[in-house]
């Protein structure tokens, strides 16, 4: 299929091509005196074969091909593995266990959807690692030491190649600390065809840390003091 996705608006498009056809009149009328009919003959062919080109290129053709799409689509499941995930804040068990056991338990989401797509996996913390279902389900607890959700995505996404369609499922609590904005490469990936997914855990509640609450100005060997 062929379409047309022009250069310039247009506006501006037509305007081009005015003064292109303008400056060859112009031309014409100038050489004319100049030189035999035969030979104006052909300058005006010339031309004219050098406007249509200068047209077909601002015009810009892009010539499209559908191609059907075979097998089932993918889908790139990525499992936060960082040590956030640990926190006890989802119905009094950790985050990890708690997206663990949607996609691994019993009805869970790497069970009901194996028969519409492609699943692979992947466990993220600084980066993306691709891991077979079966040793992802037995990790248990959470080990990495920090997450990075747009790097973990953009790893996720430029593994599946040129497959036309897919979608991306991100289990995690939302801490991130990459330097790519996942909203970033959540566009792109739409944009890509994968849209992205999410299943959010824990709380938005954020812990007190340590207060130094009784200081001293001077400190011995052994002397203790209070924080909360």
């Amino acid at each position: 299929m062929l379409t047309l996705d022009p250069a310039f608006p247009l506006l501006q498009a037509l305007a081009i091509g005015a003064l292109a056809i303008a400056a060859g009149v112009w031309l014409h009328r100038l050489g004319a005196a100049r030189v035999s009919a035969r030979r104006g003959y052909g300058l005006i062919v010339l031309r004219g074969l050098t406007l249509t080109g200068i047209a077909l290129l601002l015009l810009n053709p892009v010539r499209t091909q559908s191609r059907p799409e075979t097998g089932r689509p993918l889908l790139l499941v990525l499992l936060d593995n960082s040590q956030s995930m640990g926190v006890k804040d989802v119905g009094g068990e950790a985050r990890y266990q708690a997206a663990h056991q949607a996609l691994f338990g019993r009805g869970g989401v790497a069970d009901r959807w194996d028969s519409q797509f492609q699943t692979l996996f992947f466990r993220l913390a600084a980066r993306p690692v691709r891991q077979e279902r079966g040793s992802l389900e037995r990790l248990s607890r959470p080990d990495g030491e920090s997450t990075a959700l747009g790097e973990g995505l953009a790893g996720a996404l430029g593994s599946v190649g040129d497959a036309p369609s897919g979608g991306i499922l991100l289990l995690s609590d939302g801490r991130n600390h990459g330097q790519v904005p996942p909203t970033d490469l959540a566009r792109q990936a739409r944009a890509r065809r994968f849209p992205v997914f999410t299943v959010s855990l824990g709380t938005t509640a954020t812990g007190r840390d340590l207060g130094l609450v009784n200081r001293r100005p001077q400190v011995y060997p052994g002397l203790c003091t209070s924080l909360e």
